[in-house]
């Protein structure tokens, strides 16, 4: 999911994998008290399977379903196809001010209101199978500290470009930043070291980034749509849990450089009020349970669980915690809805912490490995 300098960090939060189809539920008595993961499953070593494991490491996880992108014509991901798009103009040549920011602007909104749609059009194929007291598990999303990195790529340490399109593609990016210049009172010059130039583009980009999106009406419309998706979905007494993201660390970094962060940046484009968003705990050393350093965080987060899974860590295997422990909540309360079942979990299931000045709950994994049993 940065500036010039750490572009070459991979994005932290989980995309959806291309298959040509996804499964269709045949037995209808599977679709009550189900789990379902909407995640990559193309290999036997793919996401999906860990995060399902990590769901399993709770108790039993009722019927699984799996479900990933429809492929209608082979394209590549909404935001991977938006910078296909925009690169080759970036690196083409000078661009007028206003054609530069209509290319940024293009891929901004596509990029975002795509991949929000993707993620709908998934759910919507989950809402046509009827499912009852079920959870969807989306351990997956898109935030804009993982667009900023995006636009760094074409110009990163695995650039294709030549030298010269390098420089027309950093170009026509920074003539976009002229607003946002001018409020800081900032002047990205010939002064500057690289590394400052990097960095400064980078602070006024993130802003650029923040602007646009929250000005989108196709961002908003998108977001709508998914709000609207979840909440027929959860009328059936079903929930959706989405994790929080894992850009923790990196906006902890980008503020000790003196980035201004308002707390929006790191937030996934999924976690809205309707869903579940689940953050990443981790124990100290002390044997205390506190926030983990690397898990996105902020207002959007409902719960907190363990980040841990084998080898690996992240919100990715905290979320499926969390939804297969309210699966079982669902199936033994079928008359709850999916807020009565996020309060039950908060409520006989966890116990409270602080972080960052907000106060949450946090899953007692052995209260709910007992509650699953």
């Amino acid at each position: 999911m940065t500036s010039i300098p750490f572009h070459n960090r991979a994005p932290k939060l989980r995309t959806l994998a291309q298959r040509p189809e996804s499964p269709k539920v045949q037995d209808q008595s599977s679709t009550r008290g189900a789990s379902i993961f909407i995640d990559s499953f193309q290999s036997q070593t793919a996401h999906g399977f860990k995060v399902e494991d990590a769901a399993a490491s709770m108790g039993p996880i009722g019927a699984s379903h799996h479900y990933c992108q429809r492929d209608a014509g082979g394209g590549s991901l909404p935001h991977l196809d938006s910078l296909q798009r925009l690169t080759p103009v970036f690196a083409s040549g000078p661009l007028s001010k206003a054609e530069a920011n209509a290319q940024l602007d293009q891929f901004l909104n596509s990029a975002s209101s795509g991949y929000l749609n993707l993620v709908s059009d998934v759910l919507d194929e989950v809402k046509e199978v009827g499912f009852q007291n079920s959870v969807v598990n989306a351990s997956l999303g898109l935030d804009e500290l993982v667009l900023l990195q995006l636009l760094g790529h074409p110009v990163g340490p695995k650039s294709r470009l030549s030298a010269q399109q390098r420089e027309h593609y950093q170009s026509n990016l920074e003539s976009c930043l002229e607003t946002e210049a001018q409020a800081s009172g900032a002047t990205l010059d010939s002064s500057l070291s690289r590394r400052e130039r990097a960095i400064l583009r980078d602070k006024l980009l993130l802003k650029r980034i923040g602007r646009t999106l929250r000005g989108s009406n196709r961002v908003k419309a998108a977001t709508d749509r998914w709000r609207s998706t979840v909440q027929d979905f959860e009328s059936n007494n079903n929930s959706v849990v989405v994790a929080s993201g894992n850009s923790g660390q990196h906006t902890a970094l980008l503020s000790r450089l003196g980035f201004e962060l308002d707390g929006n940046e790191d937030r996934n484009l999924l976690a809205v009020a309707e869903v579940t968003t689940v953050g990443a705990s981790q124990s100290t050393p002390e044997g205390a349970t506190s926030l983990a350093s690397s898990s996105s965080f902020g207002s959007e987060v409902d719960l907190l669980a363990d980040g841990s899974h084998g080898a690996s860590f992240g919100t990715s295997y905290s979320a499926p915690k969390v939804a297969n422990t309210m699966r079982a909540v669902h199936q033994r309360h079928p008359e709850m809805t999916s807020d009565q079942v996020e309060a039950f979990v908060k409520d006989n299931l966890g116990h409270t912490v602080s972080a960052q000045g907000h106060t949450l709950a946090i899953l007692d994994l052995q209260s709910a490995s007992n509650f699953l049993a």
